[in-house]
């Protein structure tokens, strides 16, 4: 059995992740946990899929509504000040990527007429303990982010990662003003390949889809977007949820059945049960400009490592 990462093209080094977390294999024989490669033709109806607490946090259009930010020891922008941020930066940014995100996409982007359509909360995978005397720049890489999608039309087109940090920045007259003189890691674009309607990440509704067909059971509370570490990029971030019941899972490396109530979707549409980790991962942050280090602590209830999964239980 091979590990599975959530590295590959959405990597920010482009190379995979280091084996530092633990992650079940479902028991069964049928499917492989990948869910159907083709897109839905329109949007998602939920409410087959979810029950509890998932259902009631269905918003109007039956719809997740963004979560709103953790309770992180600095200050975070709101999702509307992010939407308003992710427009200006993909018309600023966008020309000098704009062959790199229109290969992406598949044919050319007219950024000036792009349109905030869904914006997300991703959590942050380090615990917040960043020093205060560390370069803004390095708070915003480890810190949660907002993963806004803009649309030409109905079709995504870009995803803009808005630093929940970005407090040092306003938009005026349709520039961003820096309030500091600190740069970095305020903004990441990337491309959404064409006839994608979930925009990157995928949509909760479609991750809850996939959850649910693939293991058989429903979800029981509402999806959270977790971001992966800070090897790759916002845009690899993945779904976790409660499942209302539990289902068989098999250890990897030790072959022992166990149970588990808690999956993952990740960029790749594959399922994957969520177990703890290790709560003494760290990671060596340097900054370039003292040559000063600290070690970041991966929170223990990220996993940043997979096993496949396959499920009898798929409905």
């Amino acid at each position: 059995m091979t590990t599975k990462q959530f590295a590959g093209p959405y990597s920010r080094s482009g190379s995979g992740l280091r084996s530092v977390g633990m992650a079940v294999v479902l028991v069964g024989c049928g499917g492989s946990g990948q869910a159907p490669p083709e897109q839905p033709s329109r949007p998602v109806d939920v409410r087959p899929y979810v029950t509890g607490a998932a259902l009631s946090s269905l918003g109007p259009g039956g719809v997740f509504e963004t979560e709103p930010p953790a309770s992180e020891p600095f200050a975070q922008i709101t999702p509307e000040t992010a939407r308003a941020q992710a427009v200006v930066a993909a018309r600023i940014f966008g020309p000098g990527l704009r062959s790199y995100l229109e290969s992406q996409h598949g044919k050319p982007i007219d950024l000036n007429s792009l349109i905030p359509t869904r914006v997300y909360y991703g959590t942050s995978a380090y615990d917040q303990t960043i020093p205060y005397d560390f370069p803004l720049g390095i708070r915003k890489m480890l810190g949660p982010y907002y993963l806004v999608v803009l649309s030409a039309g109905d079709e995504p087109a870009v995803t803009v990662a808005v630093s929940a940090y970005n407090t040092n920045i306003r938009v005026e007259r349709s520039a961003l003003k820096y309030l500091t003189v600190e740069q970095g890691h305020d903004f990441r674009l990337k491309g959404v390949r064409p006839g994608e309607l979930d925009g990157l990440p995928i949509s909760p509704e479609r991750a809850v889809q996939i959850a649910s067909t693939t293991t058989g059971a429903r979800v029981a509370g509402p999806p959270r977007l977790q971001l992966a570490t800070a090897r790759q990029i916002p845009q690899a971030s993945w779904w976790r949820m409660p499942l209302d019941r539990a289902v068989s899972a098999r250890d990897g490396p030790s072959s022992a059945v166990r149970a588990v109530t808690e999956v993952v979707v990740g960029p790749d549409r594959r399922v994957l049960a969520a177990v703890a980790a290790d709560s003494t991962r760290r990671e060596r942050i340097l900054d370039p400009l003292t040559r000063r280090t600290f070690d970041a602590r991966i929170r223990d209830w990220v996993p940043v490592t997979f096993l496949p999964i396959t499920s009898t239980n798929a409905r």
